[in-house]
């Protein structure tokens, strides 16, 4: 199985994160930011794979985890970011040409708090949402073209 969970924006809603946790089956989890304190002390699968960042309002917690990370992921070159840094309340266009310059096939972010997938050029967006107000993601991995879902609690 290969299932990506993607969360972002827990503002300390340990009770939807915990809720989650036991309801998804997941191999790897994404984490964008803002509630690192809540998903760090979370019960987390053991077995999951990781990947963390943090958001602008957890600038003073956890600062050995970045604010954005460049990795691959089944094949794939993904860039996890909270998306304050590239202004995505106020659109998609900065993070679309570093994800274009730095050939990435994933921009995953949050901030915005809205569910948001856009495929421009070969290169996917994905906003799972709040986790705060019930909105995550899901990325099922398990054949060539992977499948993104917005979910709810």
């Amino acid at each position: 199985m290969k299932q990506i969970l993607v969360i972002s924006d827990v503002h300390g809603s340990a009770e939807n994160l915990e809720h989650l946790l036991k309801k998804e089956k997941y191999s790897d989890i994404i984490f964008c930011g803002d509630g690192i304190k809540e998903v760090m002390e979370s019960s987390i699968l053991s077995s999951a794979k990781r990947f963390f960042v943090r958001g602008n309002t957890d600038k003073y917690l956890y600062d050995n985890i970045e604010f954005n990370l460049t990795c691959g992921i089944y094949n794939r070159l993904f860039f996890i970011t909270h998306g304050n840094e590239f202004g995505v309340k106020d659109g998609n266009e900065r993070l679309l040409m570093f994800s274009k310059e730095n050939y990435i096939d994933v921009a995953i972010f949050g901030h915005t708090h809205y569910p948001l997938y856009i495929e421009e050029n070969g290169i996917i967006l994905f906003n799972p949402g709040s986790l705060s107000s019930g909105s995550y993601g899901m990325i099922d991995c398990n054949k060539p073209e992977f499948v993104f879902y917005h979910k709810r609690l």
